[in-house]
């Protein structure tokens, strides 16, 4: 059995912040933090406004971890015996503590109608589980994020995370900007910042994951008809997915087109000359 000076039963902001508030007053006692979720306290707010915006999903997570904390994941506590200062996991493992801390949160209330149609959004896992469900509806969705690497804080683990979740991911596009401090910003005075090799090896990781998502979804669009908009002398064309296309002279810029899709080459997706390009029913010829 293990046994720590603090036991914080729950995995949210809670108790990150309990674990930070902890930290100033006691640099070494031992600290647990047992949660139901499989990842460690992130803040939830971006996960219905800035990740829809683009902003990168490493920025969420807390450093927990750094603080000298064992993070116990994936289980929840069942029982608690006060006397014997003990808490029992949902898999039989047992913890002693001298204190003990419940930062647990709640679950949203479900509807009598909808069943499994209905996400009940909450959890980074619901997050991944509705930009999923999108590109299992809208197949040829192009759905693309930023990615700050070396954020102040940002772990071994946290950016392990990253490379672990993305290549499985329905992204098909990636924006990776190494963090740099600015002047007058809050970051800038933060702790536990990243040596500059370490972001630039990261940034060459998150590049070479970003092409490969980016030449998998052009692959993907081989065979498929896309309306789109011509663009500079109007050999180019943009998709409704923001494909890039050439296409033969002839056209004019801001002409409403289709393109069939027929091979990708050096970043672009080439048509086919005979068939590819036709003005659609609002086209300006």
């Amino acid at each position: 059995m293990a046994s720590y000076r603090y036991l914080i039963v729950g995995g949210g902001l809670t108790a990150d912040g309990a674990c930070k508030g902890i930290r100033e007053v006691d640099k070494d006692g031992s600290i647990a933090v047992v949660g139901e979720e499989p990842h460690p306290p992130y803040l939830r707010p971006p996960l219905s406004k800035g990740l829809w915006k683009g902003d990168p999903e490493s920025d969420i997570w807390r450093g927990t971890g750094d603080l000298g904390v064992d993070l116990v994941l994936s289980r929840r506590i069942v029982s608690l015996d006060l006397w014997a200062h003990e808490a029992t996991d949902d898999r039989g493992e047992t913890y002693g503590y001298e204190r003990v801390l419940f930062a647990t949160g709640g679950r949203p209330r479900r509807l009598p109608v909808g069943g499994d149609d209905v996400i009940y959004y909450r959890t980074l896992d619901d997050y991944r589980r509705l930009v999923d469900g999108i590109h299992a509806r809208l197949p040829h969705a192009s759905i693309g994020s930023d990615m700050i690497v070396g954020f102040p804080g940002e772990t071994d683990g946290d950016f392990a995370a990253n490379v672990a979740y993305l290549p499985a991911s329905p992204l098909t596009h990636l924006h990776v900007f190494p963090y740099s401090d600015r002047p007058g910003t809050e970051a800038t005075g933060m702790r536990n910042k990243v040596h500059g090799s370490v972001i630039r090896d990261r940034g060459i990781e998150l590049r070479r994951i970003g092409s490969d998502l980016s030449a998998r979804f052009r692959a993907s669009q081989v065979g498929t008809v896309r309306p789109g908009l011509t663009l500079e002398d109007g050999t180019l064309v943009v998709t409704d997915n923001y494909l890039k296309v050439r296409v033969a002279p002839g056209l004019r810029r801001n002409e409403r087109v289709s393109v069939r899709l027929t091979s990708p080459a050096e970043g672009l997706l080439q048509p086919s000359i005979a068939d590819s390009c036709e003005p659609t029913a609002s086209g300006d010829r």
